[in-house]
């Protein structure tokens, strides 16, 4: 059994899950000067039309998870959808370059055409308004290109970054689940961790009491360590009390930690001397994992 680490494990994750998929290049739209920025920019709302709907997706099959070994599967396989998506706009951002470079070679055009444009009035005025209303068309035109060159590598990039965070995070996520579901198999076990002995243990509820070597001032000592494992239904509250019967020499309560699978908080902790009064509440609807490590002394 590998030893626990002892932490406050964060809540599964609440942020949403955004992807992009790579759209389809057949768009319709007018193409000024022969630059399709019309039909860029309904690219990138066709991509972003995707967002909402892996992200519906994801959210329901995370939901719709019940225990530890679901969690895991739905959190690798949202991974995989990430991952996909990120090699799907890598390849978009790709496809993109030479659009890109187009239409940075038509804004200096347009700009190079204003500056000519001004010089005109400078040189001849513009009794109509004629050259003012074709410099104030060219810049509408060049923002929105800019705009195009934006979402199609900046916007995308960003994206995938985002992407790569959430992977992370839910690699995490799966990371500490497994080892509180290693844990909570090892205490059903009677399984100590590595470098400690098993004293007793019992299967129902489950629980294993061990004896950790430790140094002292007088030499390597032994001292008492009781491990449990309890699962908490959604929305239940639960009430423990860990403690350190079942040894011998009636020992006391020391010290307190737990691990767990996410959702779950303590609403209320009592020192009872041989015993910790605990009460947990599973804030998720999916049923949660919690392993308590409690340390030990013979001396009051």
């Amino acid at each position: 059994m590998k030893k626990s680490q002892i932490v406050l494990c964060t809540a599964l994750l609440t942020t949403g899950i955004t992807t992009v998929m790579a759209a389809s290049n057949t768009n319709k739209g007018a193409n000024p000067n022969g630059k399709p920025f019309i039909e860029i920019q309904g690219q990138i709302i066709e991509i972003e039309g995707e967002v909402s709907t892996l992200q519906d997706q994801v959210d329901a099959l995370v939901d719709d998870v019940g225990d530890l070994t679901l969690r895991v599967g739905a959190n690798e396989s949202a991974i995989a959808s990430l991952q996909t998506a990120n090699v799907n706009l890598q390849n978009q951002i790709d496809t993109n370059a030479s659009d890109i470079t187009s239409l940075q070679n038509e804004v200096g055009d347009l700009e190079a055409d204003n500056i000519d444009l001004w010089a005109q009035i400078d040189a001849l005025g513009d009794a109509d308004g004629s050259l003012a209303d074709a410099i104030a068309a060219n810049l509408t035109t060049i923002t929105t290109m800019n705009i195009s060159i934006t979402d199609m590598s900046v916007s995308l990039q960003n994206q995938i970054d985002h992407n790569n965070q959430l992977i992370l995070t839910m690699q995490d996520q799966v990371d500490n689940l497994n080892l509180i579901s290693s844990q909570a198999t090892s205490i059903e076990n009677g399984v100590c961790p590595d470098g400690e002995t098993v004293s007793s243990y019992r299967t129902s509820p489950p629980r294993v009491n061990c004896f950790r070597r430790n140094w002292g001032p007088n030499g390597e000592v032994e001292y008492p360590v009781a491990y449990s494992t309890v699962t908490i239904n959604p929305g239940r509250v639960l009430q423990t009390r860990p403690g350190c019967d079942g040894f011998t020499g009636v020992p006391y309560v020391r010290n307190f930690g737990y691990s767990q699978s996410g959702g779950v908080e303590i609403i209320s902790f009592v020192n009872q001397t041989r015993n910790f009064d605990i009460r947990y509440r599973n804030t998720t609807n999916e049923v949660q994992v919690v392993n308590v490590e409690v340390e030990c002394s013979f001396v009051r």
